[in-house]
């Protein structure tokens, strides 16, 4: 879906699926133990900062790539060339 949203805007997903796995791994498991209750589940504090910082990071990453994708208008490119190709 991320890669959908990142192909619509004209932005190159290589940057981000290289950080897929830890998103996929790292977080999705943070995510499912919270939400499925697990007890005893702690978070240590030098693990949630390194969490954190990376995200910040790949929030950023995206920020500047999406402001850089709107600059160059990356993503009327992209109508264009999908409005081409319906109509072939």
């Amino acid at each position: 879906m991320f890669e959908n949203i990142l192909e619509l805007l004209g932005i190159d997903s290589s940057r981000f699926l290289t950080r897929a796995n830890f998103i996929d791994s790292v977080l999705l498991s943070y995510r499912n133990s919270l939400a499925h209750g697990e007890r005893g589940y702690e978070i240590v504090l030098e693990d949630f900062d390194e969490v954190a910082h990376y995200i910040l990071k790949l929030m950023d990453t995206f920020k500047d790539s999406l402001i850089d994708s709107a600059i160059r208008k990356d993503y009327i490119r992209k109508l264009d060339k999908s409005h081409e190709t319906n109509f072939i």
